[in-house]
Order: structure tokens, then C-alpha cells, then sequence
């Protein structure tokens, strides 16, 4: 009888057992510390062909341990903040699971997928919100054509993304600065054209985000989005462990409450979508390729420490999106041109 075929384990677990099973000669003398002693981010481009939005997904492994996952709700390795701020240690382990200059699963490819609604907009500014350290900023600059304006409200990732704009050349046509999503201001009618990725769910007054973004652009002006928001099913366990386990706090809404806040605002809705599918195979496919580059490049105990936590913090996320308690939507709207 032909025996079933188990299921691959998650690279959460493939690093806990790695963690727990291995013995570690001891450190050599001047051995790399904190975010020196991970390994250099992989590629930002993957072998995967460029994502399609709106198109059934493939099955996909399920990145859940049989085991609940941790519940790191607090510091969950040495000088983390309390806050969840970022710190050099967490950064070097999200760029190595999701790709040099990236803290989101995709990369390049999914940055400029999930931008497409734009077409072609040369010469035009850009406002982009959640900007992390630029490399979307700096990818939808370079192959859209337009002047993209960063905005990031952790001070060191504004910061060190600022810095890889100037390394690059790209400071006037990228620049990235921290901001305040709760009380920024725009000076009205001053962009053309909004992109945020999946930043939205963390603002408590998305309906003041909203109204100020809407100043801010110009008459017949777009925005683009995706976010976490809530599917409208019963909440299960998996989106209490989610809540709970990523500071701040996050405080999705819902989808209907969205288009009505939008619309509210004085937004035109073009278009919402579901793209979860599309999120979780590109999903899947960074954490594989995370995998790969850790094999190759073999981590010691202390980093491997905020590699495990960046895991276990989108394994959290994983499976309130499994779970149905939550989807990925993109929306396109627009501002009218009497406005």
C-alpha cells in the first residue's frame, strides 16, 4: 500500500529542530555579532515568473506546525524593543527571508504587480506609504518612470532606506522619510498617484488617513492599495494568536466598512479584489527560497535567534489567512475631477 505523502514541514520548525538538534562548536574569536553575524540577503528577484492577479492559485503546503506556534507577544530575542520597533537585528532577518531591501513577501515582482493598476505614469509624483527601506520605492521609480516619495513610520527603517536611496543615486527621485501615520498632513493637491502596501491595518483612524491622503492628491488623482482586512466570518483562535502576537496591536477592519469609509471620504472605488491567493503563493515561494540561502549559508545560534521570530511572527499571520479569518484586498480608487 502505497504510504501518504507528509507534508513538507515550515521553516519555522525546520529551524526550531535545527535550533534544538545541533551542538555548535564555540564562537571563533571576533566572530560577527547581532545583524553582522547573519548571512547577506538574497536576491530581491526570484526564478518564479512575475505574479498574475486574479487567477486560481496552487494548492499551496500549509505552513502551520502541527504543534500551536509560539506566542511571542513580547521581546522575544536580546534588545528587541518592547514596542516592536525595528532594530538592525530584525532587518538583516527579514531581508534574508523575503530578499535584499524587502520586509514583505514577493519582493520587486509582487511590488509592481500589485502597482499595475497605475499603467504608465512618467514624469508623474508618487505618494508611497509603508515604504520600509525603499526597495519598492525605489523599484516603482525605476521601471514606472515616476518620482516616488517614500513615507515610513519606523524611524530606522525611514532611515537606512533614506541611505540606500543616496548610495544609489536615487535620493531626488526616491527618497524615503519617517512619518506619522496618525497626524501627518499633506499639502493639498501635490500628488499624483497613492501606493501602500499592506500598512493600512495597523492605523487605529483609517478614516482620517483617508481624508488626508484625499487632500493630498490631485483632482482625478489615483490610489492603490493592499491591506489585511477582516473576511466577516466568525473569528477563530488563529486570529486571536495573529492580534495577539505583533506589536502594535494590529486593528484590521472589515471589507464592507472599507469601501463605506472610502466612499465616505469622497473616493471613487474602481475596483476591489481578493488577491490572498496570489499574496500567499509568492508567500510561499520567498520562504522557500529563504530556506535554500540558509542551507547554504549556515547560521550561528545567536543568529538564528531573530530569523526564528521574524518566522514566527508571519506563521501568526499564515494562519489567520489559512483560517479564513483573513484576506488580502487591493483597491483602486480614485479622487473625482471636480474635486
Amino acid at each position: 500500500m502505497k504510504q501518504p505523502k507528509r507534508r513538507k514541514p515550515d521553516l519555522t520548525s525546520r529551524l526550531h529542530a535545527w535550533w534544538e538538534g545541533i551542538e555548535l562548536p564555540p564562537e571563533a574569536p571576533g566572530a560577527p555579532k547581532g545583524a553582522a553575524a547573519i548571512p547577506p540577503p538574497r536576491a530581491t528577484r526570484t526564478p518564479h515568473a512575475t505574479p498574475t492577479l486574479g487567477t486560481q492559485a496552487p494548492a499551496q503546503p500549509n505552513l502551520l506546525p502541527d504543534e500551536p506556534p509560539l506566542l511571542l507577544t513580547k521581546r522575544v530575542y536580546e534588545d528587541e524593543p518592547e514596542d516592536g520597533s525595528w532594530t538592525g537585528e530584525r532587518l538583516a532577518a527579514s531581508e534574508l527571508i523575503w530578499g535584499q531591501d524587502f520586509t514583505q513577501p514577493g519582493g520587486e515582482d509582487l511590488f509592481l504587480a500589485f502597482a499595475r493598476p497605475f499603467g504608465q505614469i512618467k514624469a508623474k509624483n508618487l505618494l508611497q506609504l509603508g515604504a520600509g527601506v525603499g526597495g519598492g520605492t525605489r523599484a516603482l521609480a525605476d521601471q514606472l518612470g515616476c518620482w516616488v516619495t517614500g513615507l515610513e513610520a519606523d524611524p530606522l527603517l525611514a532611515h537606512d532606506g533614506h541611505d540606500r536611496s543616496v548610495q544609489m543615486g536615487m535620493e531626488a527621485r526616491a527618497p524615503v522619510r519617517a512619518y506619522d501615520p496618525d497626524r501627518f498632513e499633506l499639502r493639498a493637491r501635490s500628488f499624483d498617484y497613492v501606493f501602500a502596501r499592506e500598512s493600512f491595518h495597523t492605523i487605529a483612524d483609517r478614516p482620517r488617513l483617508f481624508q488626508a491622503l484625499h487632500v493630498g492628491l490631485k483632482p482625478a488623482g489615483e490610489m492603490v492599495f493592499t491591506d489585511f482586512l477582516l473576511s466577516g466570518g466568525t473569528p477563530s483562535e488563529a486570529l486571536s494568536i495573529w492580534l495577539g502576537g505583533h506589536l502594535p496591536e494590529p486593528k484590521p477592519g472589515g471589507i464592507p466598512d472599507t469601501e463605506s469609509t472610502l466612499k465616505r471620504t469622497g473616493f471613487d472605488i474602481r475596483r476591489a479584489e481578493d488577491v490572498t491567493a496570489t499574496y500567499r503563493t509568492q508567500l510561499t515561494a520567498s520562504w522557500d527560497a529563504a530556506t535554500q540561502h540558509i542551507r547554504s549559508s549556515p547560521l550561528s545560534r545567536a543568529a538564528l535567534r531573530p530569523v526564528i521570530a521574524e518566522c514566527e511572527r508571519w506563521q501568526r499571520l499564515v494562519g489567520a489567512i489559512d483560517g479564513g479569518d483573513l484576506v488580502v484586498a487591493r483597491f483602486h480608487v480614485t479622487k473625482p475631477e471636480s474635486d
